[in-house]
């Protein structure tokens, strides 16, 4: 892989069509219009992660030839969700289910040709439907009383965390589209440290679930994922929004801003030294048989069957 191209591809693309697309919807620069376009975020992420795809896999065709080609689909679908309006909650709410159950069948579905059972089938769809609803709601709740650039900067975490673990179940190029989607939260991070309200991301939190759930569950299922290490991710959101209250309270900028992505890395660290110790582990040395003297030879301590001592 060339380096150079991976870091255009895989970095440089996402964010600049991140910050462009924000930019050009919320328009940060004019007064409280960033505040009444929050929608724009979730198109800009969902544009961000499907130019990434686009450049390391190809743009996937529809219906995808594919089950790991479907996220960029679901991400778009998921941009529509984030952007209906707030008075909205209980129909975006129960979009969020049933996009959650509908990528865990598409995930799933091919795998009942191999052998999979019915009852497993339908376990493994209900846990990546769980999976989407609980890093969904928990973002938005956790993130509703957040700074808006620490908000971004623990989403940014918590996604390249996710990378992480999927290039560690041998997954490079999934992993290097996951990467695109945190390298356009950190693009609009980067704005916010220019207006605070373009970082707020607390409405695209349906696109970061599909790709999450659907890359993560494609390397348990496909690949060598692990249960536990999806689990510890899609429950770090839970442990911010434990949080988010007392660090509301501050008034210490910086504690405000580092101290969400510090708590939410204890999960995602663990997550991702669960992945690692996976990843590295030696496979158990076979003992060697016990050697049986040869008659003709002498034995070590000096003593030969044919000649004694």
């Amino acid at each position: 892989m060339d380096p150079v191209r991976a870091l255009i591809d895989g970095v440089l693309a996402p964010v600049l069509v991140a910050a462009v697309v924000v930019l050009a919807i919320r328009r940060p620069w004019r007064s409280g219009r960033a505040d009444t376009r929050g929608w724009g975020v979730g198109i800009a992420l969902a544009a961000a992660y499907g130019i990434g795809f686009a450049l390391v896999l190809g743009w996937p065709a529809l219906p995808p030839v594919d089950v790991t080609h479907a996220t960029p689909w679901l991400a778009i679908v998921a941009a529509a969700i984030a952007a209906l309006p707030a008075r909205a909650a209980a129909l975006r709410r129960a979009a969020v289910g049933i996009l959650g159950l509908l990528t865990g069948a598409l995930l799933v579905s091919p795998l009942l040709d191999h052998g999979l059972g019915g009852a497993s089938a339908a376990l493994h769809v209900f846990l990546v439907g769980a999976t989407f609803v609980l890093v969904d709601g928990g973002l938005e709740r956790a993130l509703t009383g957040l700074e808006p650039r620490a908000g971004a900067l623990a989403v940014t975490t918590l996604t390249g965390g996710g990378a992480v673990a999927v290039l560690l179940s041998d997954v490079a190029s999934l992993a290097q589209v996951t990467g695109g989607l945190a390298a356009g939260l950190g693009a609009l991070f980067a704005l916010g440290l220019w207006r605070p309200a373009a970082a707020d991301v607390t409405r695209a939190t349906p696109v970061v679930a599909a790709v999450l759930a659907s890359t993560l569950w494609s390397a348990v299922l496909y690949a060598n994922g692990r249960y536990e290490v999806v689990a510890l991710l899609a429950a770090s959101p839970l442990v911010l929004w434990r949080v988010g209250p007392a660090v509301a309270r501050t008034r210490r900028a910086i504690v405000a801003l580092a101290i969400p992505t510090l708590v939410i890395l204890l999960p995602i660290g663990a997550a991702a030294g669960l992945a690692a110790r996976a990843y590295f582990a030696e496979p158990a040395a076979e003992t060697a048989p016990l050697a049986v003297p040869d008659s003709d030879s002498p034995a070590a301590d000096g003593y030969d069957p044919n000649y004694g001592y």
